[in-house]
């Protein structure tokens, strides 16, 4: 065996005896041998060098364990969640000339991340007066329109379509933003056309 071989393998098994044997034998015939054998402060510091190094590995081993290491998922950040906007709450509508005509302001943005509204859709349910002995009966709505806003964000907002005799109406306003997201509903408007 030589020097190297000696100091790898005593520290490996973590025989510091061996190590000190394997210096004093004759056979390997290097400088270094001898020379740390005639010498206790060489030998004092490399032993001490080897704790040292020993201690540098271990502790590099215990924080290599320690740090965390991410997930492995690469992405675009995700933004925080954004809140969606009141809802309307001034919808109003009257009958002219056997239409109707529904008006509402889109709802201010208050303070804080808020989605903008890209347009709001107009939904109705229609029930014949026969069929209106039910009060309790629950409503079902059906997309009328759907209108993009403009370039006003504050304008007054108007929709209009002929009635159908005999009907009683309920109108929602519900707004939209990005990606189709859904806002609240509106106040409900009823309306009846004999």
């Amino acid at each position: 065996m030589c020097f190297r071989v000696a100091v790898i393998s005593a520290y490996l098994r973590g025989w510091m005896p061996r190590l000190m044997g394997l210096l004093n034998e004759p056979h390997c015939g290097v400088f270094p041998w001898t020379y740390f054998h005639s010498h206790p402060e060489v030998q004092t510091k490399m032993l001490r060098s080897l704790t040292a190094f020993r201690l540098l590995l271990l502790t590099m081993a215990v924080l290599g364990l320690l740090v965390p290491t991410g997930c492995g998922v690469k992405g675009p950040p995700i933004p925080p969640k954004m809140m969606p906007p009141p809802p309307v709450q001034d919808l109003q509508g009257r009958v002219e000339d056997g239409r109707v005509v529904l008006t509402w302001t889109p709802p201010g943005r208050p303070s804080g991340r808020v989605m903008d509204v890209a347009g709001f859709r107009v939904y109705r349910s229609r029930i014949p007066l026969s069929d209106s002995d039910c009060p309790s009966c629950p409503l079902r709505f059906e997309q009328a329109a759907e209108l993009s806003l403009g370039g006003d964000a504050r304008a007054r907002m108007t929709f209009s379509e002929a009635l159908q005799a005999g009907h009683g109406y309920t109108y929602k306003v519900v707004g939209y933003g990005a990606g189709d997201t859904r806002f609240g509903d509106s106040n409900l408007v009823e309306l009846v056309f004999p």
